[in-house]
Order: C-alpha cells, then structure tokens, then sequence
C-alpha cells in the first residue's frame, strides 16, 4: 500500500478522538456528546475511501486472499449505502435504526478495513524480511 505507519497513526488518532468523546459523554452524563462522533467519521471515512480505492488499484500485487477482502470492503461500504437510504426512507423517525446505521457500521466497517491493513502490513514486512535475508545469503 505504501506508507503503513502513516495509516496506522491517522487511524489512532481517529480512534483516541472517538474514545476521548465518548468518555466526555459517559462522563458529562451528556448522551448528546455522541453526537460529536459524527466530527471523527467524516474524515475517517474520506480517508478509508482514499485508501481502499488505494488498495483495490494494489491488490494484484498481493495474494488472492487479499484482492477477495478488498472485494468484501468495497461491497460492505456499497451495502452501507443502500441501508443507509433504506434507513433514510423505511425506518425515518425510528431513532435506535439511525444510530446503529450511523454509528455502529461505519466503525465496523473501519475496523474491516483497519484489520485488512495490518495483514497487508505484516505480509509486507515478513517480504522484505525474505528478501534481506537473501540478499545477505547472496553477497
């Protein structure tokens, strides 16, 4: 993919903002800080977008098993979508659908793809591990 450490630490930070709101809440007894979620979504989902569009354009230099999970990301977020209309229109003033449909998902989602990276990651490091390791043996 490129720059793993710069991923991993982008998606850190999304994760700690999305911990320190949800502890403010619990700890205001402000359900309504929750709310404020929805401020780390937006560019956590603009970024996995970037990013899985990264990876599906990468993935036949990965094993196949890798190209299917990238496959299973993009119909995930494409489902989001649709039940997020389904939502939108079907289920409009029922609120625990809402909050399921835009909280719970989207983060599921993010930690598909999170988990999908760190595979990549370590299939990565263990490559370059193999190939220093050969290049020692050959010289």
């Amino acid at each position: 993919m490129g720059n793993y450490k710069a991923y991993f630490a982008l998606s850190a930070i999304f994760g700690l903002l999305a911990l320190t709101i949800i502890l403010k809440a619990i700890l205001l007894q402000d359900p309504g800080q929750f709310f404020l979620i929805g401020l780390v979504q937006i560019p956590l989902g603009l970024m996995q977008w970037v990013v899985g569009g990264r990876l599906a354009a990468i993935s036949a230099n990965y094993p196949a098993w890798v190209k299917k999970q990238v496959g299973n990301y993009w119909i995930l977020t494409g489902s989001y979508f649709v039940g997020l209309l389904i939502v939108r229109y079907a289920l409009t003033y029922f609120w625990p659908a809402w909050l399921i449909w835009l909280y719970v998902v989207p983060w599921t989602i993010a930690a598909y793809q999170f988990s999908l990276v760190w595979r990549m990651g370590a299939l990565r490091k263990r490559q370059l591990q193999k190939r220093e390791l050969l290049q020692l043996f050959n010289h």
